[in-house]
């Protein structure tokens, strides 16, 4: 369950930030050890992202703003995971976010059947069986530039199969 930092760009936006079913075997790479070495195979259920703003006084955009930012997230197959804002915009499932307040978003595998099917814990699934989930600020929101923005959590839901 790892915690990041996110930071505007000096171009006052949160570029793309993604995380996909296949991370799950780096994320931390220890607790995946011990369970890949107990288990055959896996299978992602969801990655939850949760942003916890950074509040002002700490860094939070004040200044020329009120901080209610938007944030766009949305669910892809990782194949197609959005190189730039516009794309993430341009998703039929992106939803808006106001910035100021905790976020927590849940894409499951139900968009994505392929994602129901076992991999194997020690080679990871196939493209075609990974969905991801991304995040970012438009390029017309008036952020500060290079400010310390959230804290984004991400968790994945695994189901594990075949001890070893």
């Amino acid at each position: 369950m790892p915690t990041t930092l996110v930071s505007t760009t000096a171009g006052s936006v949160i570029g793309v930030q993604s995380a996909t079913t296949a991370q799950v075997a780096t994320a931390p790479a220890t607790e995946w050890s011990s369970f890949s070495a107990r288990y055959q195979q896996y299978r992602v259920r969801s990655i939850t992202l949760r942003l916890d703003p950074v509040f002002p006084g700490a860094g939070n955009p004040t200044a020329g703003n009120t901080g209610h930012i938007p944030i766009y997230v949305g669910e892809f197959l990782a194949g197609s995971t959005p190189a730039s804002v516009a794309a993430v915009l341009a998703d039929e499932r992106c939803r808006i976010f106001n910035s100021s307040k905790v976020i927590v978003y849940r894409a499951s595998w139900d968009r994505f059947p392929n994602a129901k099917l076992w991999a194997n814990t020690t080679g990871g699934p196939p493209a075609a069986n990974v969905y991801a989930i991304a995040w970012c600020t438009s390029t017309v929101t008036a952020a500060p530039a290079s400010q310390a923005f959230s804290y984004s959590t991400l968790m994945w839901e695994v189901e594990l199969r075949g001890s070893q």
